[in-house]
């Protein structure tokens, strides 16, 4: 589709690949996109999950809107994404408030779950995450954070890729450098 045709992006695509690559040998990747609508931070989110799908990588894919609604929490997204193998995501299980403390407690204990995990890599693509359900950016904001320090870190094990669009910037410490801020193509560009 002519529409569909990503024009003067090129470097975002380059890192984009560069961090799938990194998902694929077991290591972190976090890429937070921002700007004001219309920018294709949304067409960007799609393409990364294009061509995550065609690495073999495991994606999620999470749209929020304003106003939440049934379904519309980041927790339920991605149980809805695992049909029937809720064994793959039992790194969710610390989040339930039966499980005590803090959201911000809670989030970190579902994040080291999800590492000590033997499973497959999983790439997450999340759309207007700022109109996600409070414990649900609390889970972003923990799963960028801890990216980004594996990331610093070299670690391996199992990978992670979390690509964010917003018009925010992520909130949590320790996350410079994983936000991409798009500009508006100016006509010689397209």
């Amino acid at each position: 589709e002519p529409r569909d045709v990503l024009v003067g992006r090129s470097k975002v695509l380059e890192r984009i690949d560069c961090e799938l690559e990194e998902v694929s040998a077991g290591k972190t990747a976090a890429l937070w996109l921002t700007g004001p609508p219309g920018h294709g931070k949304t067409r960007l989110l799609r393409e990364a999950r294009l061509r995550a799908q065609l690495r073999g990588l495991e994606v999620v894919e999470a749209r929020f809107g304003p106003g939440g609604g049934p379904g519309s929490t980041l927790r339920e997204q991605i149980l809805k994404f695992a049909r029937g193998r809720r064994d793959a995501f039992t790194w969710l299980e610390p989040l339930d408030e039966a499980h005590g403390g803090s959201p911000e407690e809670r989030a970190a204990r579902a994040v080291q779950s999800y590492f000590a995990e033997d499973s497959p890599a999983l790439v997450l693509c999340l759309d207007d995450v700022e109109h996600s359900d409070g414990s649900g950016r609390i889970l972003v904001d923990a799963l960028v954070v801890e990216a980004v320090r594996r990331e610093r870190a070299g670690a391996q094990g199992r990978g992670l890729g979390i690509f964010v669009a917003s018009t925010k910037g992520p909130q949590g410490r320790g996350t410079k450098g994983c936000a991409q801020r798009l500009r508006a193509l100016s006509m010689r560009e397209g």
